[in-house]
């Protein structure tokens, strides 16, 4: 009787803190998606030389907190303007009617 009661009690302790660990997980997530909701969401620039006009290429390296995830791109816009924004919680640009190569 007494080997049934700590197989149970150690079948509820490890229960337990699984649950715990994802519950905590879970908790964490949600408060960083809560702090930026709309990270990079809607943000235009300007690309212009020195004399005030569009630049005809742009090149952009953007790179999320943790400094792994990196997108290249280049594009064409004799306006020099593009939007960024967040798609998924992923680094993205976005720009309309412009021809777009991956490096």
């Amino acid at each position: 009787m007494t080997g049934m009661l700590a197989i149970a009690a150690l079948f509820i302790v490890t229960t337990l803190g699984i649950s715990f660990f994802a519950v905590k997980t879970a908790v964490k997530n949600f408060k960083y998606r809560d702090l930026c909701p709309d990270y990079f969401s809607s943000l235009q620039a300007f690309v212009v030389g020195p004399d005030g006009k569009g630049m005809d290429s742009v090149s952009v390296t953007l790179r999320d907190n943790s400094n792994i995830n990196c997108i290249y791109r280049t594009f064409t816009d004799s306006s020099g303007r593009f939007t960024l924004f967040n798609d998924f919680n992923t680094f993205a640009l976005y720009e309309t009617h412009l021809p777009t190569t991956y490096l």
